[in-house]
């Protein structure tokens, strides 16, 4: 069997580990399309060919490149279409035309022939941010019904699918997001970590790491901890990530000037290249997850590659599947700055917290079987046979 899996220049820590599953499967031929993102990472993977149609994806060029660029990657994408035997396309994720992306490109890859498997990663981002409308709706409906497999990540997002765009159960696969595998993990000590990033022994501290953006809400983190330090006063935050949202950048340094945090929330807005994302969770006692409203999160697997306990709101699948209570982090109500508070001091009293250093190799090996890329990979390759 062929297969192409498209990517488009994405977040790639998905298309790392799944091709990395999928290439040990005797007899798949795989052609990935992605950007300079992932050149060179399947490079040891025999029966996987890499083809790097995207390139740059360097926003700070002139507009006129930057159309060159992406006109170059479709006229590729459709020359491919045409050309290629491999008859299943698993598209990752959209690229820059959503529109065109979701109805166009897809009828010609039809007429081409092909069978589509469409990666749901978030079933209406636009739900999500409050911004959507009936052209977005209608739009994501003709996307779900002419693509011939969906997966999600979670039970709650099928139920979701199911739902609001009428898709049929047999229509949609559950599929976890698997481990990290592209962080470097080193065996750095948290000592060695807290000393890289200046962070007193004697502190407890708590992370959140990852893109700033208000469904995450960090805004509520940061009034929840304002709280939380009047009952402990050893706690620290760390705020670790690069935001595209400027205002909201500039509401969330109002308010740790407001509540007078100083010293005790650190700020650390901006891109943390993959070589320095293990000290970060290293350095921490927890990492905190506040999002307001989420379909998937790839976070708290990150969390799990380092041992490191989460506190995370009751929204996406983390209840129901990804959160052992008590025993790989605590859930709390979401958009709720008391519980929240309530919740982080929790787990500072918790045996979960007193016995860290024993718990993280624990935490990795439940991660480890229960977020296997060779199990996911399976399962996808299951899917291929059953549209092929």
């Amino acid at each position: 069997m062929k297969i192409t899996i498209i990517h488009s220049g994405g977040e790639s820590t998905y298309l790392f580990g799944l091709v990395n599953g999928l290439s040990k499967i005797n007899g798949l031929g795989i052609d990935v399309i992605d950007s300079d993102r992932s050149a060179g990472a399947f490079d040891n993977l025999q029966n996987v060919n890499y083809l790097n149609y995207r390139g740059s994806l360097d926003p700070n060029v002139p507009n006129s490149q930057k159309y060159k660029r992406i006109a170059r990657y479709y006229l590729r994408l459709i020359s491919y279409a045409a050309k290629s035997n491999s008859k299943i396309l698993h598209i990752q994720w959209l690229n820059k035309f959503f529109f065109f992306d979701c109805t166009l490109l897809n009828i010609y890859y039809k007429l081409m022939g092909k069978k589509i498997v469409y990666t749901a990663h978030n079933i209406n981002q636009s739900k999500r941010d409050n911004k959507d409308n009936l052209f977005n709706r209608l739009t994501l409906k003709f996307l779900y019904n002419i693509v011939d497999h969906i997966i999600v990540h979670n039970g709650r997002m099928k139920r979701e699918l199911a739902g609001d765009f009428k898709i049929s159960d047999d229509k949609i696969s559950v599929n976890r997001i698997g481990l990290n595998m592209k962080v470097p993990k080193t065996g750095m000590t948290q000592i060695e970590a807290r000393k890289l990033l200046n962070i007193p022994e004697s502190k407890k501290l708590i992370l959140f790491f990852g893109g700033i953006n208000e469904y995450k809400g960090v805004d509520i983190l940061i009034e929840s901890f304002s709280k939380s330090i009047i009952e402990r006063d050893d706690l620290l935050l760390l705020i670790a990530g690069q935001s595209r949202n400027d205002e909201y950048v500039m509401k969330l340094k109002q308010m740790i000037k407001k509540f007078n945090l100083g010293e005790k929330c650190i700020s650390h807005f901006q891109f943390i290249p993959e070589n320095e994302v293990e000290k970060y969770f290293m350095a921490a006692d927890c990492l905190a997850l506040p999002y307001r409203a989420i379909f998937q999160s790839g976070l708290h697997v990150l969390s799990y590659a380092y041992g490191l306990p989460v506190i995370a709101t009751d929204v996406g699948s983390f209840r129901d599947e990804d959160v052992l209570e008590g025993e790989t982090g605590f859930i709390c109500n979401p958009e709720d700055i008391n519980d929240l508070k309530d919740t982080i001091l929790k787990y500072f009293d918790s045996i979960l917290y007193k016995n860290l250093e024993g718990k993280r190799k624990q935490i990795i090996g439940w991660a480890t079987s229960t977020y296997s890329w060779d199990e996911i990979a399976l399962k996808t390759f299951e899917i291929y046979k059953k549209i092929n």
